[in-house]
């Protein structure tokens, strides 16, 4: 297994006049001694949400989508109760960042607001390609890669899988990422 290694983010952003490329190497045999766990179904829900709710210092999310609109009215809301747990954890002090793409910016203007009236900072992926990612950062220890789009569909009813990681090393690796891109990409603001 030493010999595997997992690439863990590939990007590339065509910002003219030049091309940005990054790519980073995790091996997957030498993460720290960390710990992985499957989540799905309805699991996966509770787990990003329990994640949440124990955050203490920062929480980190690039999703392509947040879709918390369902045709009916449902009593159980899982993106909606996600949605209250990331306000809940920046009430507590925690930082919590999200990148969303340019998608959710355009279908899901209440979302962007939402998280921002709340004190949530929420960044847009703007640029070609698009971002095509679902991850999430706790604490600078659990990384939790997840679907990309998180619907009601995704995160309860459909049998959608994440992984849990607790590795620091992991989890450093994918901050460097998400600051590389938070930091070109302009703020949202609550309207």
């Amino acid at each position: 297994m030493s010999g595997f290694f997992a690439l863990f983010t590939y990007f590339q952003l065509q910002h003219l006049p030049r091309t940005i490329t990054v790519t980073t190497y995790v091996p997957v045999a030498r993460l720290d001694g960390g710990e992985a766990e499957l989540v799905y179904g309805s699991t996966l829900f509770r787990a990003l949400r329990s994640l949440i709710d124990r955050a203490n210092r920062s929480v980190l999310i690039a999703v392509t989508l947040i879709n918390p609109y369902t045709p009916v009215k449902l009593v159980h809301n899982p993106v909606k109760e996600i949605l209250e747990a990331l306000c809940r954890a920046r009430r507590r002090g925690v930082v919590v960042r999200v990148l969303l793409d340019q998608e959710t910016a355009r279908n899901a203007v209440e979302v962007i607001n939402e998280l921002t009236s709340c004190g949530v900072d929420v960044r847009i992926w703007m640029w070609p390609p698009r971002m095509y990612s679902g991850v999430v950062v706790v604490d600078g220890r659990y990384v939790v890669l997840t679907p990309s789009t998180w619907s009601v569909t995704s995160l309860e009813a459909n049998e959608g899988m994440a992984l849990v990681i607790s590795s620091t090393r992991l989890a450093h690796a994918v901050e460097s990422w998400f600051y590389s891109v938070w930091s070109s990409l302009h703020v949202c603001r609550a309207r």
